[in-house]
């Protein structure tokens, strides 16, 4: 990953890491299960500083509201960290999807075999009544209309990632498996 995007995912993940280091030590901060929270706190961190950066440079009084900065800063950082990491797991699934893809091809069996689990097949099961009635809507309401057939795309993209992040959790599973049968009485109400 290059660019900006890849920059500052370094910066914040560097900041993170150093941030954990000092907290619980080096050898439990080097966890890779630690890395979003790296990214995370840095970009807090780092976005802070900006924030009390900017606060300071452009207040002409006395003292400089350094704590508004901080946290006008730190939820920056926050929201950018959370894009970035959205960013590269969507492009870390991709990356894995087409290294399958490439084995599957090798080994002469079929890529198509095995599509990544999408988030209501993750929380309800393949073949449950909850996924084949949100595949129904897609279908009938979503992929008749170009704007429909465009978020349906984009879901494609981007739900391998969140349906394994979710599939790990059973405190997000069991979260968008309410929000989804939500949905889903919300679909049925005239």
């Amino acid at each position: 990953m290059g660019g900006l995007a890849g920059g500052l995912f370094t910066i914040f993940e560097w900041i993170g890491a150093s941030f954990f280091t000092f907290l619980i030590g080096a050898k439990r901060s080097k966890r890779e299960s630690l890395r979003n929270s790296h990214v995370i706190a840095g970009g807090i961190i780092f976005g802070a500083l900006v924030g009390v950066g900017i606060a300071a440079v452009s207040y002409s009084g006395t003292p400089p509201p350094m704590l508004g900065g901080a946290v006008g800063g730190g939820v920056l950082g926050a929201s950018l960290a959370a894009i970035l990491l959205f960013y590269v797991w969507t492009i870390e699934g991709e990356e894995r999807d087409a290294k399958r893809r490439e084995e599957d091809n090798a080994a002469g069996r079929d890529p198509d075999r095995f599509l990544p689990c999408f988030v209501a097949t993750a929380v309800f099961g393949p073949g449950a009544p909850e996924v084949v009635e949100l595949r129904k809507w897609r279908d009938r309401r979503l992929v008749p209309f170009s704007i429909g057939r465009r978020l349906v795309g984009f879901y494609y993209v981007v739900s391998p990632s969140i349906a394994r992040v979710i599939d790990r959790s059973a405190f997000l599973k069991s979260a968008t498996r309410s929000l989804l049968r939500l949905f889903i009485r919300l679909l049925h109400v005239d």
